[in-house]
């Protein structure tokens, strides 16, 4: 009887840290999390080496940031990400594999740059919105 106790007990108790994990779950997150499922294999990380000489000792010469394909071999970033005067460029895929990039166009007054990668087509592409379709208030995902 005390063995029913205990395990309906910890059955209530388990029950209960589940509804309260999901309560923390808003349909917001939800949607978040889907469209980094659905976009995931588009996103990459850009790594740009700056000359030993331009770093203090001591600091990694990378400066990491984020960028996304948006088309076959093309990926947006900003241009604060490459405008240090780097030595390279390169781009980590989603899968760990690395690839030069070249600086494509940038403009610095939006902060934002293309970059041409070569070797390899992306795997997916992220296509842009239309601002004529948000509604003011509404959260956009960038």
């Amino acid at each position: 009887m005390l063995f029913a106790f205990v395990i309906a007990a910890g059955v209530g108790y388990y029950s209960g840290l589940t509804t309260a994990a999901s309560k923390l779950i808003t349909p917001d997150e939800i949607n978040n999390v889907e469209i980094r499922t659905r976009n995931i294999k588009a996103v990459v990380m850009v790594i740009a080496k700056s000359a030993p000489e331009a770093v203090p000792q001591g600091e990694d010469p990378n400066f990491f940031s984020s960028g996304f394909f948006y088309k076959p071999n093309l990926i947006v970033t900003n241009y604060h990400a490459i405008n240090n005067d780097p030595v390279s460029i390169r781009v980590q895929l989603f899968d760990g594999r690395q690839f030069p990039v070249t600086i494509e166009a940038y403009d610095p007054g939006i902060d934002i740059a293309v970059l041409r990668v070569s070797g390899v087509t992306a795997p997916a592409t992220i296509k842009f919105g239309n601002s004529a379709d948000v509604l003011p208030g509404q959260k956009a995902v960038i």
